[in-house]
């Protein structure tokens, strides 16, 4: 115990900060499975931010590991797990970019920003947290930047998974469809992640699969 003890702290008082500190993170990771996606898992339930974190970072990880191997795994599968945090205390928790505009982005920036504030003030005793989160929302490290990439294509997995029951239910039911919804993201993307060109290759070949998953399936009678 003397080994962890910081100066002036005892060990009995080191224990209950531990206690806090694991109780407050559990808490913390209660309300991410607390906050509902857009998309829905195979079995018909609404995909959470725990849920899609957890893919995150099973998806990112491997793939830095085979492809990307000069990015550091360790900060890779932290960014991941940080990176929706802050809907924990956003308004209206997860915002879906499924047919949104300007305007919609815009909003949504303004609400993540605003509960970014109030995480921090919520959690400002955790401050590694709080760095990690705020490493990764700057953007300016090629992990975070490698994560935030990535992010972007996993609806496309749910997608595939669910057969198109949430692209269906917001009338993406034709291939012409899925290419007008995802070119221009996929375009915007490249613009601000030239580094990784070629991994929103992958979002494209992904996009693909869902145009022919969805011009095989007949249309409702």
């Amino acid at each position: 115990m003397a080994d962890i003890l910081r100066p002036g702290q005892t060990p009995e008082r080191a224990l209950l900060e531990q206690a806090d500190l694991i109780s407050q993170m559990g808490h913390l990771a209660i309300k991410t499975a607390e906050i509902l996606r857009a998309t829905t898992l195979p079995d018909g339930r609404v995909e959470d931010v725990a849920q899609h974190s957890f893919m995150l970072g099973l998806v990112a990880v491997p793939l830095a590991k085979e492809f990307y191997p000069y990015l550091d795994l360790g900060l890779v599968s932290q960014f991941s797990t940080v990176h929706d945090l802050v809907e924990t205390e956003t308004e209206g928790g997860d915002t879906s970019t499924l047919n949104i505009d300007d305007k919609g982005l815009a909003d949504k920036k303004v609400r993540e920003a605003e509960g970014l504030e109030r995480f921090k003030v919520k959690y400002a005793s955790v401050p590694y947290l709080l760095e990690l989160l705020e490493r990764y929302e700057e953007q300016t490290e090629p992990e975070a930047r490698f994560v935030r990439v990535v992010d972007k294509f996993l609806p496309s997995l749910t997608h595939l998974e669910n057969n198109g029951e949430m692209l269906r239910a917001n009338g993406v039911i034709t291939a012409e469809h899925v290419w007008v919804n995802s070119t221009p993201k996929t375009e915007r993307l490249r613009n601000e992640y030239p580094e990784f060109s070629e991994l929103l290759d992958v979002r494209t070949v992904l996009a693909e699969r869902i145009a022919t998953m969805l011009s095989q399936q007949k249309p409702a009678s």
